[in-house]
């Protein structure tokens, strides 16, 4: 079986992994850190690179556990199976829904000199809908909520993720 995955999002994800600036090229939630913590919060902006229209996939990380497992339980074609969410947001809402679900008031401010990245990142997920069932269950804004709710209670007992 190869399978390929959207970008994989969790409410456990590393915060070392995140940075300050949303960088359309890399799937985007990559500021919550730095939005969350307050540094951006005190600066009053996040710059986010290109225009903001880019799109990217996301698959919250119980779904993709639950697809790698009906996957290789049912899955056993040679062609590559998507594993994905099947809903595609744009660096422009994922940084407004971003800014809404911290509490950011800030200006969110797209840097045009810098690039978009790939125009549009997203699976056709048929496949593995109609081979083995798979539809991912958790929406986005619930699963980059519970993100952001991890986020802020590891933030809590490490004062030390506020850098």
């Amino acid at each position: 079986m190869l399978a390929r995955l959207a970008s994989v999002a969790h409410a456990q994800q590393q915060p070392e992994t995140l940075t300050g600036t949303v960088r359309s090229d890399s799937g985007g939630i990559v500021w919550k850190r730095r939005v969350v913590a307050g540094q951006s919060v005190r600066a009053g902006e996040v710059v986010c690179w290109g225009t903001g229209s880019a799109t990217r996939e996301f698959l919250y990380v119980e779904d993709c556990a639950n697809a790698i497992v009906l996957a290789a339980e049912k899955y056993d074609q040679p062609e590559p199976v998507n594993l994905g969410a099947g809903f595609e947001i744009s660096i422009r809402d994922l940084a407004e829904l971003i800014a809404e679900l911290t509490g950011f008031r800030g200006r969110l401010v797209f840097d045009r000199t810098k690039p978009d990245g790939q125009p549009r990142r997203s699976l056709d997920v048929t496949r593995a809908r109609n081979s083995f069932g798979f539809s991912a269950t958790t929406d986005f804004r619930t699963g980059l909520k519970r993100t952001v709710e991890w986020y802020k209670a590891a933030r809590a007992k490490q004062p030390s993720l506020t850098a």
